[in-house]
């Protein structure tokens, strides 16, 4: 009987921690959307994370945020976009992606 008395108990601790963490996960959760502390923090990481200039005058963080993938992702569209990029990857246009744009050829340079 001793042991089926600590299983009882055992059982008995586990569902009180599980109830205490998922009520303060859900109250943690209301409050940091509630907030929007998510996309302020996410934002302000991103800033940290891209500091610095690409060239004279453009910041690295512009860059991100005006790559079409990026902006794709913020207009609601980021699943049919991905799923494209996946599909140029495959075929391996997204590597020539900039070359593309500027018009240059796909291929290697002759260096």
């Amino acid at each position: 009987m001793l042991g089926l008395e600590t299983l009882d108990v055992l059982i008995g601790l586990i569902t009180v921690y599980l109830s205490f963490a998922m009520a303060c996960t859900v109250i943690v959760e209301a409050i940091a959307s509630w907030l929007n502390v998510r996309s302020k923090n996410l934002e302000a990481g991103l800033n940290e994370l891209f500091a610095g200039e690409l060239k004279q005058g453009k910041k690295f963080v512009d860059a991100f945020y005006s790559h079409p993938l990026v902006q794709a992702l913020s207009k609601g569209q980021g699943a049919t976009v991905l799923h494209s990029a996946r599909n140029r990857r495959a075929s391996g246009g997204i590597v020539g992606y900039d070359r593309e744009r500027r018009g240059d050829d796909a291929g290697g340079s002759s260096r």
